[in-house]
């Protein structure tokens, strides 16, 4: 077979059957109607502390061991796969916002960075598109408790909405509606793809683990999160609303 050919996966020996690969997975909606709205407003929710302790710890020792920027050999760790792609919480969230049998990830990145060091400059990551559907989700995993001087990842609330080219965001040094997600060990932020961020700046010593994935619709959608009862009566107008926003 090409080498050009191969996943990345199967570049370094691991078999796709071995891995996340094509599966996809399912579970309870654990987001109500205001979540959901919450997350189409702002397009990001922080889920703080939902990973075990057990799997921070066995993932520090991970990436001291293979500090490279895509550890794909993760894919291939139980441990790793229930514990993190398959938390009952973050993937709950995922359920509600993309449907039931969502695909699971197929790789991953650990954007590892040195500190101290400036910020990154804002960008929204490549293959954004802008369309009222929510298809796809970009996810953050801190196995390290992140606070504001480790340069936590930060976003801008509601820029999903944005259509800004690339080259227009480069020259913006500070934004005053960023935050920063700062959070524990085993934090998970989940993003509408198209958000603005950029890595903050960080003022300690040491490195800054953060992962990153990506998760996919495979159903179209629809009201099957858990409805807040107070909503319920109002109608079609209301379910199609909600439908137009994810």
């Amino acid at each position: 077979m090409n080498p050009t050919t191969l996943s990345p996966v199967e570049r370094i020996g691991i078999p796709h059957s071995e891995t996340t690969i094509g599966e996809t997975y399912d579970c309870e909606p654990t987001l109500n109607d205001q979540q959901v709205f919450e997350f189409c407003r702002k397009g990001y929710l922080v889920l703080e502390g939902v990973v075990e302790d057990e799997v921070n710890h066995r993932m520090m020792d991970f990436v001291d061991e293979h500090p490279e920027h895509q550890p794909l050999e993760l894919l291939t760790e139980d441990w790793f796969v229930d514990g993190v792609f398959k938390n009952p919480q973050a993937a709950g969230a995922v359920r509600s916002l993309l449907g039931k049998d969502f695909k699971l990830p197929q790789t991953l990145c650990n954007h590892r960075a040195p500190c101290p060091a400036p910020p990154q400059g804002w960008h929204r990551d490549g293959g954004s598109i802008y369309t009222p559907r929510l298809d796809y989700l970009q996810v953050f995993y801190y196995p390290q408790d992140t606070p504001k001087e480790a340069g936590p990842t930060e976003v801008v609330p509601g820029s999903h909405f944005l259509r800004t080219k690339a080259n227009y965001m480069a020259h913006l040094r500070s934004v005053k509606l960023s935050v920063p997600t700062t959070a524990p060990a085993g934090s998970i932020f989940i993003t509408v793809y198209s958000i603005w961020h950029r890595k903050g700046r960080s003022t300690t010593n040491g490195f800054r683990n953060l992962f990153k994935y990506n998760y996919w619709r495979t159903t179209e959608p629809r009201r099957d999160w858990k409805l807040t009862p107070i909503l319920t009566f109002l109608g079609p107008l209301s379910t199609a609303t909600l439908l137009r926003a994810v």
